[in-house]
């Protein structure tokens, strides 16, 4: 179920096991996800529970570990995006992107 889920989420990536936090912050996650459209925040692909949806830290963890629960810093976004972003700023993740779509025909044609 979605809530099920929302509320692993929060245990796992927030890293939270009061069960009051966990409640309030499933809420507003759900409103997030809500506002999203049930949409990634980077690419607007269709976000399924347990499939292909993921938490994400704008501002990564591993830099900013104040901003670990801070809804701002929130955002949902597709598991395969959230893998190839890692630790990277938005900025540096979008560049990385427009690199590979600017190589795109020759890595198709095979001519890396």
């Amino acid at each position: 179920c979605l809530d099920c889920y929302i509320k692993e989420s929060v245990r796992k990536t927030l890293k939270v096991t009061d069960s009051e936090e966990k409640e309030t912050l499933k809420e507003q996650l759900l409103s997030k996800l809500i506002q999203q459209n049930y949409t990634c925040a980077y690419t607007g692909l269709r976000l399924i529970p347990g499939i292909n949806m993921s938490l994400d830290h704008i501002l990564p963890v591993s830099t900013n570990p104040e901003k670990l629960k801070e809804l701002s810093n929130l955002v949902w976004i597709d598991i395969q995006c959230n893998m190839a972003k890692r630790n990277l700023l938005p900025s540096q993740f979008l560049a990385l992107c427009e690199a590979v779509v600017l190589k795109k025909s020759s890595i198709l044609t095979g001519v890396l």
